[in-house]
Protein backbone atom coordinates (compact mmCIF):
# COMPACT_ATOMS: atom_id res chain seq x y z
CA UNK A 1 0.00 0.00 0.00
CA UNK A 2 1.50 3.28 -1.08
CA UNK A 3 4.52 1.61 -2.68
CA UNK A 4 2.92 0.60 -5.98
CA UNK A 5 4.36 1.83 -9.25
CA UNK A 6 2.37 3.15 -12.19
CA UNK A 7 -0.08 5.96 -12.87
CA UNK A 8 -3.83 5.57 -12.46
CA UNK A 9 -4.74 7.52 -15.60
CA UNK A 10 -2.51 5.34 -17.79
CA UNK A 11 -3.94 2.03 -16.56
CA UNK A 12 -6.38 0.13 -18.75
CA UNK A 13 -8.96 -2.48 -17.83
CA UNK A 14 -6.45 -5.13 -18.93
CA UNK A 15 -3.87 -3.69 -16.52
CA UNK A 16 -6.35 -3.96 -13.66
CA UNK A 17 -7.01 -7.57 -14.69
CA UNK A 18 -3.28 -8.32 -14.61
CA UNK A 19 -3.09 -6.81 -11.12
CA UNK A 20 -5.99 -8.97 -9.92
CA UNK A 21 -4.39 -12.12 -11.35
CA UNK A 22 -1.09 -11.23 -9.68
CA UNK A 23 -2.84 -10.66 -6.35
CA UNK A 24 -4.53 -14.07 -6.53
CA UNK A 25 -1.27 -15.77 -7.52
CA UNK A 26 0.54 -14.09 -4.61
CA UNK A 27 -2.17 -15.22 -2.18
CA UNK A 28 -2.02 -18.81 -3.41
CA UNK A 29 1.80 -18.82 -3.24
CA UNK A 30 1.78 -17.38 0.28
CA UNK A 31 -0.93 -19.63 1.73
CA UNK A 32 -0.83 -22.74 -0.45
CA UNK A 33 -4.58 -22.34 -0.88
CA UNK A 34 -6.00 -24.46 -3.71
CA UNK A 35 -8.19 -23.00 -6.45
CA UNK A 36 -11.08 -25.30 -5.51
CA UNK A 37 -11.12 -23.72 -2.06
CA UNK A 38 -10.91 -20.18 -3.42
CA UNK A 39 -13.88 -17.97 -4.26
CA UNK A 40 -13.56 -14.62 -5.99
CA UNK A 41 -15.81 -11.77 -4.85
CA UNK A 42 -16.00 -8.70 -7.06
CA UNK A 43 -18.11 -5.54 -7.14
CA UNK A 44 -18.92 -3.55 -10.30
CA UNK A 45 -15.67 -3.37 -12.31
CA UNK A 46 -14.20 -5.84 -9.82
CA UNK A 47 -16.97 -8.27 -10.75
CA UNK A 48 -15.99 -7.98 -14.40
CA UNK A 49 -12.36 -8.69 -13.49
CA UNK A 50 -13.43 -11.70 -11.40
CA UNK A 51 -15.46 -12.98 -14.35
CA UNK A 52 -12.49 -12.72 -16.69
CA UNK A 53 -10.31 -14.57 -14.16
CA UNK A 54 -12.85 -17.35 -13.60
CA UNK A 55 -13.09 -17.97 -17.34
CA UNK A 56 -9.51 -19.26 -17.41
CA UNK A 57 -9.55 -21.13 -14.06
CA UNK A 58 -12.02 -24.04 -14.25
CA UNK A 59 -10.91 -25.30 -10.82
CA UNK A 60 -12.06 -22.16 -9.01
CA UNK A 61 -14.38 -22.81 -6.06
CA UNK A 62 -16.91 -20.08 -6.76
CA UNK A 63 -17.64 -16.59 -7.97
CA UNK A 64 -19.65 -13.82 -6.27
CA UNK A 65 -20.65 -11.03 -8.67
CA UNK A 66 -21.98 -7.90 -6.97
CA UNK A 67 -23.58 -5.25 -9.21
CA UNK A 68 -22.15 -6.93 -12.30
CA UNK A 69 -23.43 -5.99 -15.75
CA UNK A 70 -24.05 -8.61 -18.42
CA UNK A 71 -23.65 -6.39 -21.46
CA UNK A 72 -20.85 -4.37 -23.03
CA UNK A 73 -19.44 -1.38 -21.20
CA UNK A 74 -20.84 0.90 -23.89
CA UNK A 75 -24.32 -0.54 -23.38
CA UNK A 76 -23.98 -0.23 -19.61
CA UNK A 77 -22.97 3.43 -19.77
CA UNK A 78 -25.80 4.08 -22.23
CA UNK A 79 -28.26 2.48 -19.81
CA UNK A 80 -26.97 4.75 -17.05
CA UNK A 81 -27.29 7.86 -19.22
CA UNK A 82 -30.95 7.09 -19.91
CA UNK A 83 -31.88 6.66 -16.23
CA UNK A 84 -29.76 9.08 -14.25
CA UNK A 85 -31.31 12.32 -15.63
CA UNK A 86 -34.66 11.50 -14.00
CA UNK A 87 -32.90 11.36 -10.60
CA UNK A 88 -31.39 14.84 -10.87
CA UNK A 89 -32.82 17.79 -8.88
CA UNK A 90 -35.76 19.51 -10.61
CA UNK A 91 -33.75 22.72 -11.13
CA UNK A 92 -31.00 20.79 -12.92
CA UNK A 93 -33.48 18.94 -15.12
CA UNK A 94 -35.13 22.26 -16.01
CA UNK A 95 -31.77 23.77 -16.93
CA UNK A 96 -30.91 20.80 -19.14
CA UNK A 97 -34.23 21.16 -20.94
CA UNK A 98 -33.70 24.90 -21.33
CA UNK A 99 -30.25 24.33 -22.84
CA UNK A 100 -31.54 21.41 -24.96
CA UNK A 101 -28.95 19.07 -23.46
CA UNK A 102 -29.52 15.39 -24.23
CA UNK A 103 -27.31 13.53 -21.77
CA UNK A 104 -27.65 10.19 -23.56
CA UNK A 105 -26.60 11.77 -26.86
CA UNK A 106 -23.72 13.55 -25.13
CA UNK A 107 -22.50 10.26 -23.68
CA UNK A 108 -22.59 8.62 -27.11
CA UNK A 109 -20.62 11.54 -28.55
CA UNK A 110 -18.01 11.24 -25.81
CA UNK A 111 -17.70 7.52 -26.49
CA UNK A 112 -16.98 8.24 -30.14
CA UNK A 113 -14.29 10.72 -29.15
CA UNK A 114 -12.70 8.20 -26.77
CA UNK A 115 -12.72 5.48 -29.42
CA UNK A 116 -10.86 7.83 -31.75
CA UNK A 117 -7.98 8.21 -29.27
CA UNK A 118 -4.86 6.06 -29.39
CA UNK A 119 -3.02 7.12 -26.22
CA UNK A 120 -3.51 5.86 -22.66
CA UNK A 121 -4.48 9.36 -21.51
CA UNK A 122 -6.47 11.89 -23.52
CA UNK A 123 -8.37 15.11 -22.98
CA UNK A 124 -12.15 15.11 -23.03
CA UNK A 125 -13.81 18.46 -22.51
CA UNK A 126 -10.47 19.84 -21.37
CA UNK A 127 -10.05 17.17 -18.67
CA UNK A 128 -7.42 14.41 -18.74
CA UNK A 129 -9.15 11.01 -18.68
CA UNK A 130 -7.99 7.39 -18.68
CA UNK A 131 -8.77 6.84 -22.37
CA UNK A 132 -7.22 3.37 -22.57
CA UNK A 133 -9.44 2.12 -19.75
CA UNK A 134 -12.52 3.56 -21.43
CA UNK A 135 -11.69 2.02 -24.82
CA UNK A 136 -11.24 -1.41 -23.26
CA UNK A 137 -14.27 -1.07 -20.99
CA UNK A 138 -16.57 0.08 -23.79
CA UNK A 139 -15.80 -3.10 -25.76
CA UNK A 140 -15.67 -5.64 -22.94
CA UNK A 141 -18.63 -8.02 -22.81
CA UNK A 142 -18.58 -10.43 -19.84
CA UNK A 143 -20.96 -12.93 -21.43
CA UNK A 144 -18.35 -14.86 -23.46
CA UNK A 145 -16.23 -15.22 -20.30
CA UNK A 146 -19.31 -16.32 -18.34
CA UNK A 147 -19.89 -18.99 -21.00
CA UNK A 148 -16.44 -20.37 -20.12
CA UNK A 149 -17.07 -20.18 -16.37
CA UNK A 150 -17.99 -23.54 -14.82
CA UNK A 151 -17.58 -22.47 -11.17
CA UNK A 152 -20.77 -21.83 -9.16
CA UNK A 153 -21.87 -18.19 -9.35
CA UNK A 154 -23.83 -15.95 -7.00
CA UNK A 155 -25.03 -12.80 -8.81
CA UNK A 156 -26.44 -10.06 -6.58
CA UNK A 157 -27.64 -6.58 -7.52
CA UNK A 158 -29.66 -3.97 -5.62
CA UNK A 159 -33.11 -3.02 -6.87
CA UNK A 160 -32.12 0.68 -6.77
CA UNK A 161 -28.90 0.29 -8.73
CA UNK A 162 -28.55 3.14 -11.23
CA UNK A 163 -25.18 2.01 -12.61
CA UNK A 164 -25.76 -1.68 -13.30
CA UNK A 165 -29.09 -2.94 -14.68
CA UNK A 166 -30.66 -5.10 -11.93
CA UNK A 167 -32.21 -7.31 -14.61
CA UNK A 168 -28.75 -8.34 -15.79
CA UNK A 169 -28.65 -11.03 -13.09
CA UNK A 170 -30.97 -12.99 -15.40
CA UNK A 171 -28.57 -12.58 -18.31
CA UNK A 172 -25.70 -13.76 -16.08
CA UNK A 173 -27.66 -16.91 -15.26
CA UNK A 174 -28.35 -17.51 -18.95
CA UNK A 175 -24.76 -16.96 -20.03
CA UNK A 176 -22.82 -18.86 -17.35
CA UNK A 177 -21.79 -22.46 -17.99
CA UNK A 178 -22.04 -23.46 -14.31
CA UNK A 179 -24.80 -23.22 -11.67
CA UNK A 180 -25.98 -19.70 -10.88
CA UNK A 181 -27.99 -18.24 -8.01
CA UNK A 182 -29.38 -14.74 -8.57
CA UNK A 183 -30.76 -12.25 -6.05
CA UNK A 184 -32.00 -8.67 -6.41
CA UNK A 185 -31.96 -7.08 -2.94
CA UNK A 186 -34.76 -4.59 -2.33
CA UNK A 187 -33.87 -0.92 -1.73
CA UNK A 188 -30.11 -1.39 -2.21
CA UNK A 189 -28.07 0.93 -4.43
CA UNK A 190 -25.00 0.34 -6.58
CA UNK A 191 -22.69 0.97 -3.61
CA UNK A 192 -24.49 -1.84 -1.74
CA UNK A 193 -26.10 0.42 0.85
CA UNK A 194 -29.80 0.55 1.66
CA UNK A 195 -31.52 3.57 0.19
CA UNK A 196 -34.98 4.88 1.02
CA UNK A 197 -37.15 6.77 -1.42
CA UNK A 198 -36.49 7.09 -5.11
CA UNK A 199 -33.12 5.84 -6.44
CA UNK A 200 -30.49 8.57 -6.55
CA UNK A 201 -26.75 9.08 -6.83
CA UNK A 202 -26.89 12.25 -4.76
CA UNK A 203 -26.85 10.44 -1.42
CA UNK A 204 -23.71 8.38 -2.16
CA UNK A 205 -21.41 10.59 -0.12
CA UNK A 206 -23.66 10.16 2.91
CA UNK A 207 -24.60 6.53 2.24
CA UNK A 208 -21.01 5.32 1.93
CA UNK A 209 -20.41 6.22 5.59
CA UNK A 210 -22.84 3.47 6.57
CA UNK A 211 -22.03 -0.26 6.48
CA UNK A 212 -22.87 -2.44 3.50
CA UNK A 213 -26.46 -3.67 3.75
CA UNK A 214 -26.50 -6.57 6.20
CA UNK A 215 -28.97 -8.60 4.14
CA UNK A 216 -26.46 -8.64 1.33
CA UNK A 217 -23.55 -9.44 3.65
CA UNK A 218 -25.35 -12.39 5.22
CA UNK A 219 -26.47 -13.66 1.81
CA UNK A 220 -22.89 -13.72 0.54
CA UNK A 221 -21.50 -15.28 3.72
CA UNK A 222 -24.09 -18.08 3.69
CA UNK A 223 -23.41 -18.81 0.02
CA UNK A 224 -19.64 -18.90 0.57
CA UNK A 225 -20.02 -21.09 3.64
CA UNK A 226 -21.96 -23.65 1.62
CA UNK A 227 -19.07 -23.92 -0.83
CA UNK A 228 -16.09 -24.20 1.47
CA UNK A 229 -15.88 -26.80 4.22
CA UNK A 230 -19.06 -28.65 3.21
CA UNK A 231 -17.96 -29.29 -0.38
CA UNK A 232 -14.18 -29.11 -0.09
CA UNK A 233 -13.09 -31.14 2.94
Amino acid sequence: MGASDGEFLRAGLSDNLDDAKAALAALEAETGLESRRTCLVGHSEGALLATAMAAVDPALGGLVLLSCPARTGEQTLGWQAERIPATLPPAVRALLRLLHVDLAAKVRKNHAKLRATTTPVARLGGVRVNALWFREFLDYDPRPDLARTTAPVLAVTGSKDLQTPPEDVVAIASAAAGPVETVVVDDVSHILRSQSGAPTLRSYRKDVRRPVDQRLVQLVLRWLDQRTDARNP
